[in-house]
Formats: structure tokens, C-alpha cells, sequence
């Protein structure tokens, strides 16, 4: 699985460009990841490229980020799970998780998006009242059942990566 860090993740890691991977496509195992603050808390987002199907782990420490592959894969599986995926659908994803490499960032139009999402999650936490963990579960969840431009047509992104996944994992009806 490849995750193509922004250069502020990267700073954060401790990671030079120069020692990145250079993988120029790889399919559907393709991730972005960005650092961003949010109520002077570190976030990152994880965002699948051909989906738009976005994770968001909240209020992470420099450690964990250090440890990206097990943030990540930690925060897919929650995120996956509350969105009515099945065990074997998880478990499955999971795996081919398993083995990370960091590259750069290439696709301009993803970091839009990802922007895009950013700006929608942070209006979304500071509106509702809620307690910070029911706040966060919404406001993630939108992410994925959000409109999103995609390649000159608007998509839900937890409907496409639904989508994609049944040519890569056998899904479960949920």
C-alpha cells in the first residue's frame, strides 16, 4: 500500500523527500496523508485516490504519527467498521495494509480535495454541541457520505470505495 505524504507530514515524521519511495502509479492501493491542526490538536487525514474515501485520525501525538502504517491502519478499521463494512471486508483491507511505503505527493487534484474535506470536518467539529467524540464520528462519517468531484462527475466516496472494493475484496451484504 503506498500513503503519499504532504510535505508538512513529513516534516512531522522526521522524513526527508529524498529518501521517499518513487512510485509513480499505484492503483487502487493508493493513499494521500496530510498534517493539519484543528482546535491546536494534530489531525491527520488519510484520503484513498480513486475513491475520495477519507479517514481522519484526530487529536494524534508524534509518536503515533512517527508510526504511520499502525495509525493508519488502526483508524481505517474503526472507520471502516462504522461504516456497516462486514469483518471479512475489513479484515481483508487490513491486510493489504500491512505493508506501507511513504512517496511524494504528485496528484494536485487530490490535495484539493483533501483540502476541500479539511475545510468541511472543521466546520462540522465546531457546529452541533455535541461531546467531542460524538462531534468527531459525525463529522468524519459526512466526509464519506459527502458529494465529492471526482474526474468531471459527482460521487459519494463510501459508495465508491463499496464499488472498487467488490474487484479487489469480497464483500458482504451489510
Amino acid at each position: 500500500m503506498t500513503i503519499r505524504c504532504t510535505a508538512k507530514l513529513l516534516k512531522e515524521m522526521g522524513i526527508s523527500k529524498t529518501s521517499l519511495a518513487d512510485i509513480q502509479d499505484a492503483g487502487f492501493d493508493e493513499w494521500y496523508a496530510h498534517l493539519f491542526f484543528l482546535q491546536r490538536r494534530k489531525c491527520v487525514i488519510f484520503c484513498h485516490v480513486a475513491t475520495l474515501y477519507a479517514v481522519v485520525a484526530y487529536d494524534v501525538k508524534r509518536e503515533q504519527i512517527k508510526r504511520l502504517d499502525a495509525l493508519f491502519s488502526n483508524n481505517l478499521g474503526r472507520r471502516l467498521y462504522e461504516d456497516g463494512f462486514s469483518a471479512d471486508t475489513i479484515k481483508g483491507f487490513l491486510e493489504k495494509a500491512g505493508n506501507v511505503v511513504c512517496a511524494r505527493t504528485i496528484d494536485k487534484k487530490t490535495l484539493g480535495s483533501i483540502n476541500q474535506m479539511i475545510f468541511e470536518f472543521s466546520n462540522n467539529m465546531n457546529v452541533g454541541g455535541y461531546g467531542a467524540e460524538e462531534n468527531f464520528k459525525d463529522s468524519e462519517k459526512r466526509l464519506t457520505n459527502g458529494l465529492y468531484q471526482k474526474n468531471g462527475r459527482y460521487i459519494k466516496p463510501a459508495e465508491e470505495l463499496t464499488l472498487e472494493l467488490r474487484g479487489n475484496i469480497s464483500l458482504r451484504a451489510v
